[in-house]
């Protein structure tokens, strides 16, 4: 299931679904209506569609592995001797 399929499931209109996202209606337009590559989209933002659309395990789940991106790395231990 697409989530254009998702939207139709859930009852949202375009500007129902914008509000929710926190995005302009014409950006949900240009996604469902191929002017903008859904590929080309932040993961932060796939999250909030996700979310938006319900699918709020596959919205944590990929939060949660951003998060993990995002953290600082963990200082190496000197082995070196002097």
């Amino acid at each position: 299931m697409d989530y254009r399929e998702l939207q139709d499931s859930k009852n949202l209109d375009n500007q129902q679904l914008a509000d929710k996202i926190g995005i302009p209606r014409t950006t949900v337009s240009k996604y469902k209506n191929g002017h903008l590559n859904t590929k080309n989209m932040t993961l932060e933002m796939a999250v909030k569609w996700l979310r938006a659309l319900g699918r709020r395990k596959m919205a944590n789940d990929l939060s949660e592995m951003f998060a993990l991106a995002e953290a600082p790395s963990e200082p190496k231990e000197n082995t070196s001797e002097s």
